[in-house]
């Protein structure tokens, strides 16, 4: 993915980017563009400003929208999702300590993601997705984040939400 949005920001400068070509397609704002395919341009009507911005033909790229919202999200426990942003402090088993307290309080993660942390050489945040387990509470989701809070640099939730049966 990386190689790709160098690709695409060397290729196409733009001062806005969005991944929801519906969206761009709706907003018919020339500043702002999606990374989608050929099918997907021609389904709503988007111009294709440059083909084949992949630098590998076997790669696949995922994306994540965040957007501010109104209010924080709401934590309601029981096979609820959470979306985590935190950073780890850059010494030994930083990491590993807020792993473990995600599964010490039977909080499933489905994914982690590493990035490096602009500007600041061999140092990472992390994206991670879990489940809130059978039987939790939104204040069982609560007393993990301050947890968190305590053994990570920063944390942010970026989202509480569930997935319909279309997704799972």
């Amino acid at each position: 993915m990386r190689i790709a949005r160098a690709t695409f920001r060397r290729e196409i400068a733009m001062p806005k980017i969005q991944v929801l070509p519906r969206h761009v397609a709706e907003l018919n704002d020339p500043s702002v563009a999606a990374i989608a395919s050929a099918e997907t341009a021609g389904l709503y009507g988007l111009q294709i400003l440059s083909a084949g911005i992949n630098a590998d033909g076997d790669n696949t790229t995922r994306f994540i929208v965040i957007e501010r919202a109104a209010a924080a999200p709401a934590m309601t426990g029981e096979g609820q999702r959470l979306a985590l942003l935190f950073t780890a402090r850059h010494k030994p088993g930083q990491l590993a300590a807020a792993l473990d307290q995600i599964g010490a309080r039977g909080f499933n993660m489905e994914c982690i993601k590493s990035r490096p942390l602009p500007h600041v050489p061999f140092e990472y945040y992390f994206y991670v997705q879990i489940v809130c387990p059978a039987g939790s509470t939104g204040a069982g989701c609560q007393t993990l984040l301050d947890t968190l809070t305590s053994v990570c640099s920063t944390l942010r939730l970026l989202g509480a939400f569930t997935l319909d049966s279309t997704e799972k």
